[in-house]
């Protein structure tokens, strides 16, 4: 899994400087583009709290997209090595994990930046972030193996992704704080397994306050549904893949 990782990780020039830096201009980038639309909806100028705090959502985020669409192409881009070797499957989609990880990390450490010149709280709550971060990747995982067998099974499933993921985006309190959201939607936003991830992220790095144990249950019973119900799947399909493939 990690040799896995390593190759993916050359053959998308993230060993480079530059594709290093492409990583975590691409989403920066567009959260300036998202902070910049915020700020005119609102009617003032572009501030620096602003642009931090869509950071803050678009960063993990990134994460999850990262582990979803990478997993719902891995199989059918490895077609042959499932067909010429003999391997426990899963460990495709989580030698995409570990590619994903490598990738989000780096960001965490220019979103530091953002935060401290924000001046957003630095206290004793950021000791929960690795929690949230073991929480975030089992959930986005589990539903990434989701996508990693359908994608063998229908084709269109990767065509479909890309805007899938960009509406999630819109779903989760990634541009908006969990306070915001009208009260005809909230049922909507409340279904979703990234929500009280998402809270809690705001809660701790934002607000600098522990977070809500509701919030944490909830995160920690979508990772469990999430590995569980994703795992079942694949491996009850993978003996199909070959034939599929």
């Amino acid at each position: 899994m990690w040799a896995k990782a390593r190759s993916d990780i050359r053959s998308q020039h993230l060993d480079t400087v530059l594709g290093q830096i492409w990583t975590v201009l691409n989403p920066l980038l567009l959260g300036l583009v998202y902070a910049l639309l915020i700020s005119i909806f609102v009617g003032r100028d572009l501030e620096l709290t602003t642009l931090a705090t869509v950071l803050a959502g678009l960063f993990p985020f990134y994460y999850t997209r990262g582990i979803v669409a990478g997993a719902g192409s891995i199989i059918v881009r490895s077609g042959a090595a499932i067909l010429n070797s003999s391997f426990p499957r899963i460990t495709l989609p989580l030698s995409n994990l570990m590619l994903a990880t490598i990738v989000y990390l780096p960001s965490l450490a220019v979103y530091a930046f953002f935060h401290v010149a924000a001046r957003f709280p630095i206290g004793a709550s950021l000791v929960w972030i690795p929690v949230i971060i073991v929480l975030h990747g089992l959930t986005s995982f589990g539903i990434g193996l989701l996508f990693s067998a359908a994608t063998v099974f229908f084709r269109d499933t990767a065509s479909f992704l890309p805007y899938l993921l960009r509406i999630w985006m819109y779903l989760t309190p990634v541009l908006f704080r969990i306070d915001d959201i009208p009260d005809q939607f909230r049922g909507v936003i409340a279904a979703n397994p990234l929500t009280p991830l998402f809270v809690v992220w705001g809660q701790v790095v934002l607000d600098g306050e522990m977070p809500s144990m509701s919030y944490v249950g909830q995160s920690a019973g979508w990772a469990i549904v999430a590995m569980g119900l994703g795992t079942w799947v694949f491996i009850s399909k993978e003996r199909e893949f070959a034939v599929r493939i």
